[in-house]
């Protein structure tokens, strides 16, 4: 009978996994089925994330002018300066930070479906050497380079930690937030790469290159569970915010820029767990 009741429990796991239905899903600030990084650049895992989806949630995203809490959904700021075209990627906007001064980044995207694994925050890297204008030139006063390195005269390449941006993210909760999720919410825990131990993401240091994507691994919060900060974290569900902030330091060896759409959250998504915002389709390039 125990052997029954056991067989009986395994099957319905495994159908419950079999049907539950996990799908990939992005998410970024306004309509993530016009996503500059869809569209400009070549992706055809993108397109066919916004081509495969049953529902067409992606069309549906623009939360930039719906309010929560008094508070707008999703949005990006800056402190850099004025916008201007990217030197990287043509015909796309961003703000500029040159070397030897700070600014400020700051994203909040909100999570269209309820994650089923780890998040990756995907950073689009626009990074030059000082009085550059263009990323693929070979001379000494143009072309890319990395954050927090720099060049002595005579051509040695030095590397300076602390010249580097450094990265905070936390969860806000939204709509359908799990009960007892705070309404300051809780900062998010990284795994590492390579070995995947875990570090709060609370003003750490990261490095960028060239006009390079970087990936940052956010570790799945669980209810319950203490984070690295020793805040009480809660599962994750649609219409939660992420929110991401840059600081660039004074130190800074290089020229910089991030726009609205530079960040990207990505993610394995629950099927039906879904959140839909304003019709954005008729501005996007499908």
């Amino acid at each position: 009978m125990k052997k029954l009741v056991m067989v009986l429990i395994a099957t319905t796991f495994m159908y419950a996994s079999a049907f539950a239905g996990e799908n990939p899903e992005f998410d970024v600030v306004g309509c993530d089925a016009d996503w500059y990084f869809s569209n400009s650049i070549t992706d055809d895992v993108v397109e066919n994330v916004l081509d495969s989806a049953d529902n067409k949630i992606n069309e549906f995203s623009d939360f930039t002018y719906a309010p929560y809490d008094g508070n707008f959904k999703e949005y990006f700021t800056q402190t850099a300066g004025q916008e201007q075209e990217s030197v990287c990627f043509p015909g796309y906007m961003t703000y500029l930070i040159d070397a030897g001064n700070s600014a400020e980044y700051k994203w909040r995207i909100v999570l269209q479906q309820k994650p089923d694994t780890d998040l990756d925050i995907s950073i689009r890297d626009c990074v030059q050497k000082m009085n550059s204008f263009s990323p693929y030139a070979t001379t000494a006063y143009e072309g890319a380079s990395q954050t927090g390195r720099y060049k002595w005269p005579w051509g040695t390449s030095v590397w300076t930690a602390s010249a580097n941006p450094t990265i905070t993210a936390k969860a806000l909760p939204g709509e359908y937030k799990t009960i007892g999720f705070p309404a300051a919410g809780f900062y998010l825990d990284a795994r590492t790469l390579p070995e995947l131990t875990v570090v709060p993401l609370v003003d750490k240091l990261y490095t960028s290159k060239a006009l390079w994507e970087e990936s940052i691994v956010v570790a799945m919060p669980e209810t319950g569970v203490l984070n690295g900060m020793g805040e009480t974290q809660y599962r994750l569900k649609q219409g939660d915010m992420i929110e991401i902030e840059i600081k660039v330091p004074g130190s800074n060896t290089v020229n910089m820029s991030y726009g609205a759409e530079s960040v990207a959250l990505k993610y394995v998504g629950i099927y039906g767990m879904f959140y839909q915002g304003a019709s954005c389709v008729a501005d996007a390039q499908l």
